[in-house]
């Protein structure tokens, strides 16, 4: 311990003997340097820097020595207190208005140089350890003396090598910023403006180059530009960069500007090859050859009698609701997405005479040898013997009661796509039905059963009561399927309340193709009961189609006139009115219902 450049303390801990131990030998280097009996010794008279092998022995009475115990011991450096040489040829190279660079050849130092400090005008400016140093934020047209100091690792500094300079005069070499958010507007087919936020510069930005397609296309001071000269319906790349004074030249900004498309005032061709086919009492098919355009033909307009009909995006266009036997003039006009429009191609036809359609026995059914074609919907529908005295001919009819889904009879598919009307005439006695909200229906499904719609309701307290027997003739148009069902449903409250229905007729109008079921298992004429009662005073309908006025003759005076639409659902409900008014409703198919005296008379009518 305690070394220093010349000296070191050395300690051991004592070592035992069997008499005694009578002091210690000290060795330097192998050779004995001096004998102790404490535990410690001096070592003096060292060299600097210098590592020593020391040992150690005990020693008894006897002259015995034990085995040596050794150590390095290493002394001291002498301080370093000599500075390093001075930097020599200290020089300033590459000055410009706001830099040098500063360089020096390399000073020496007897334990080493760690760095170099530079000043600036007696200021120290940073540290370095290589021979160079470069100096920035000068200003311009300014003298400048530099001091270079070379230091070691004691800290010793040498004497400052030094050169002095001038700076340039100021040069601008850094550029404007980047424009930003540069747009378009007010595209016309030959022009467009630009606009952008403007730049920032060091010194200060003096304008804006516009290029178009890569060539420069002007200049402005502004922040916009009007680009001028332009084709239509065309994409330009357009840039912008800033500059200033001492011609620097920012970053391009840049956009794509499509000029508009020139407007469209060419007419498309005129249709050609108008023609009317198809035609019927009330219909036609007009179809013509597809007209051409500069852009694009985007429909058609259709006019009837110089009126526009409709329009259509196809070559053909079909007319309905014309009256029979009457000459038509057609006229087509294509058009364009502009709205130009062409000259008009024609064409003329007149409609055929009206065909009445042939009326034909579908079902007639009294239910006295079975059901026929009509099916027992369960457990609230019977046809049994027990019923005949609310039978109309023979001793069976059928009886429906309660409201479930069992209160029903129905009849088998029909095919009877070939008809445009049906007529369904039945008899009917009540028995029990004593509350307003029970009825009865007759529906029809066109899907096989899936799925019905309500063709006529006859409600307690309005079209019937209990006892009386009621002969009921329906007719209604629509279009039927090969899977046509006719159904009878009861609504009433439980199983003490029935309606017996007999003598049921299914008629219809269709051309003389359709061959719909047949089964005429009644000997029943339904219709001559029609016939015979009142027959001076047959109620007429007319005009069917109507428009707006609906009138009706030989109408009783305290008759109800219900009118119901195809849904079956009540539109108006009139006492005694021979005239009514229509206009309101839209077109479409409409039963009317007149009731007078207990018995209920059926209708259908178009609404044009």
């Amino acid at each position: 311990s305690n070394e220093t450049t010349t000296s070191a303390d050395i300690t051991w801990t004592a070592s035992t003997d069997n008499v005694g131990v009578t002091g210690y030998n000290v060795y330097v280097g192998g050779t004995l340097d001096g004998t102790t009996t404490a535990t410690s010794y001096s070592l003096t008279g060292l060299d600097p820097a210098t590592t020593y092998s020391v040992a150690v022995e005990a020693t008894d009475a006897a002259e015995n020595t034990s085995t040596q115990a050794s150590i390095d011991v290493t002394t001291l450096s002498p301080p370093d207190e000599e500075d390093p040489s001075a930097p020599a040829d200290v020089s300033a190279s590459n000055v410009t208005d706001s830099s040098a660079d500063i360089t020096w050849t390399a000073s020496t130092d007897n334990v080493g140089v760690t760095g170099y400090d530079v000043y600036v005008d007696g200021t120290i400016d940073g540290t370095t350890t290589s021979t160079s140093y470069s100096l920035s934020g000068l200003s311009p047209e300014t003298s400048y003396s530099v001091a270079v100091r070379a230091k070691d690792a004691a800290g010793n500094e040498s004497v400052e090598g030094s050169t002095s300079f001038t700076t340039g005069a100021f040069v601008d070499s850094e550029a404007p910023t980047q424009p930003t958010n540069l747009s378009s507007s007010n595209e016309t087919t030959t022009s467009a403006d630009i606009t952008w936020t403007a730049s920032t510069d060091n010194v200060g930005v003096t304008g804006y180059n516009v290029y178009v397609g890569g060539t420069l296309d002007g200049t402005t001071a502004s922040t916009s530009y009007s680009l001028t000269g332009l084709d239509a319906a065309t994409t330009y790349s357009v840039a912008v960069e800033a500059t200033d004074a001492a011609g620097n030249a920012s970053t391009q900004a840049s956009i794509d500007v499509t000029t508009s498309t020139p407007p469209d005032e060419e007419d498309p061709s005129a249709p050609t090859d108008v023609a009317a086919s198809n035609v019927t009492d009330s219909s036609a098919d007009i179809t013509w050859t597809a007209s051409t355009d500069n852009v694009g033909v985007t429909g058609y307009d259709v006019y009837v009698d110089g009126t526009i009909d409709g329009s259509t995006t196809s070559t053909s266009y079909s007319l309905s609701g014309l009256s029979p036997e009457t000459s038509y003039s057609v006229g087509v006009r294509a058009k364009d997405a502009a709205g130009n429009e062409s000259v008009e191609g024609s064409t003329s036809f007149t409609t055929n005479q009206t065909q009445n359609c042939q009326e034909q026995l579908i079902d007639s059914e009294d239910f006295e040898s079975g059901w026929g074609i009509w099916n027992d919907g369960g457990s609230d529908a019977r046809r049994s013997r027990r019923d005949s005295q609310y039978a109309n001919s023979g001793v069976f009819s059928v009886r429906l009661r309660d409201n479930t889904s069992t209160s029903v009879m129905f009849t088998d598919n029909l095919d009877l796509s070939g008809f445009e009307e049906l007529q369904v005439s039945f008899t009917y006695v009540a028995r029990s039905m004593d509350n307003p909200n029970e009825d009865f229906f007759l529906e029809i499904s066109t899907d096989g059963g899936t799925s019905y719609s309500i063709v006529e309701e006859w409600n307690q307290g309005d079209e019937f009561v209990n006892g009386p027997r009621y002969f009921e003739q329906v007719s209604f148009a629509g279009t039927f399927t090969s899977n046509t069902r006719l159904r009878f449903r009861c609504d009433a409250s439980g199983n003490s309340d029935w309606i017996y229905i007999d003598d049921v007729e299914i008629s219809g109008c269709g051309p003389s193709t359709a061959a719909p079921i047949q089964n005429s298992s009644s000997d029943f004429n339904f219709s001559s009961i029609f016939e015979d009662e009142d027959k001076d005073e047959e109620i007429i309908l007319y005009p069917n189609p109507v428009i707006e006025t609906l009138n009706i003759s030989n109408l009783p005076a305290d008759a109800r006139v219900q009118i119901f639409n195809f849904g079956g659902q009540l539109i108006m409900d009139k006492k005694s009115k021979d005239q009514i008014d229509l206009g309101g409703l839209q077109e479409g198919l409409y039963f009317v219902r007149i009731i007078h005296d207990g018995e209920v008379s059926s209708y259908t009518i178009s609404k044009k």
